[in-house]
């Protein structure tokens, strides 16, 4: 959906607000996903980032509109892993298989 709200202004428009929060002060990074950005872009008249901080003391809130890149840094700090090789026989990695027990808890 890219976004914790899906209301509509008084005009009758269509808002999406996606919903940061942080125990911090308002410059403590929050994680944004590429699905949240991608929804930013498509659909900038409606989207909006609410910053929620200092939220357990004196809660404070402001809000960004997008480009967010113009408001904020944006840093890539995940990645997918896929495993797509193991599906083309690719010997240069090693693979073996693991097997598990579940400990017998209780029982003597």
């Amino acid at each position: 959906m890219g976004c914790h709200i899906a209301s509509v202004t008084p005009e009758g428009h269509d808002r999406l607000i996606e919903v940061k929060t942080a125990d911090g002060w308002e410059l403590t990074p929050s994680h944004t996903s590429r699905n949240e950005l991608e929804v930013a872009e498509e659909r900038r008249e409606h989207w909006h980032l609410l910053r929620i901080y200092e939220l357990a003391r004196d809660p404070k809130a402001l809000e960004l509109r997008p480009p967010l890149q113009a408001h904020v840094s944006l840093t890539e700090t995940s990645f997918q892993t896929s495993f797509g090789w193991l599906q083309t026989g690719d010997k240069s990695a090693r693979v073996r298989s693991l097997s598990f027990r579940s400990p017998k808890i209780g029982m003597s």
